[in-house]
């Protein structure tokens, strides 16, 4: 099995109320029972819950989040590809379309760090939504994650979402075209790319 570097990211999705989950034991032991959400934010314990035992659920936010748009400071962006290459660039998040994202914002704005090259600077982009009109608009304020690094070259095993023994999976999802898969509803589709970014501030 050889090893060739995938970058994946997802997009967390904010909430203006989030309740807090229930931990499983595989939670509690590999550290990750916390009800502090990814952007820094606290998820809502049910009344009298022990807060070691729940956790923010996966993939979403809460609380303040910093709009991507009023990001106006230049970023000098360093790209390293699979194949070793290596190209620098300069980014300003301020200067994109954001109803037409192009391919390689999302990984510029998932990687943004102040000028020490360690504080990551966490961003939203999308709409907060309108409660007050009939039909309601939903909010669809998300926020960019890197997920994981450099996972092996390989083919999973895939079974059935819903327990069935007979259902084909088959033996690869490419999650840049679906958004299910066998009988499951990806709620945040993954973005894979053959590149790392790191997006410094200038």
């Amino acid at each position: 099995m050889s090893s060739k570097p995938q970058y994946l990211y997802i997009d967390y999705y904010w909430y203006d109320e989030l309740n807090c989950t229930k931990c499983t034991d595989s939670d509690i032991v590999s550290g990750s029972c916390l009800t502090t959400c990814y952007n820094g934010q606290q998820c809502a314990l049910p009344s009298g819950a022990d807060p070691t035992k729940y956790k923010c659920p996966e993939g979403q936010i809460t609380g303040s989040c910093t709009n991507c748009e009023n990001i106006n400071s230049e970023f000098e962006c360093t790209y390293t590809y699979a194949d070793g290459t290596v190209k620098t660039e300069n980014f300003n998040p301020s200067n994109i379309n954001y109803d037409y994202m192009g391919e390689e914002d999302l990984p510029r704005l998932a990687n943004l760090y102040e000028k020490d090259g360690e504080t990551k600077i966490k961003c939203c982009y999308g709409d907060l939504g309108d409660d007050s009109v009939e039909p309601i608009i939903p909010s669809s304020l998300r926020m960019p994650v890197q997920k994981g690094g450099k996972p092996k070259e390989s083919i999973p095993l895939l079974f059935s979402g819903q327990g069935n023994p007979y259902e084909d999976c088959g033996f690869y999802i490419d999650p840049n075209e679906l958004n299910t898969f066998c009988g499951v509803e990806l709620k945040n589709p993954v973005e894979v790319y053959d590149y790392d970014v790191i997006c410094i501030k200038k």
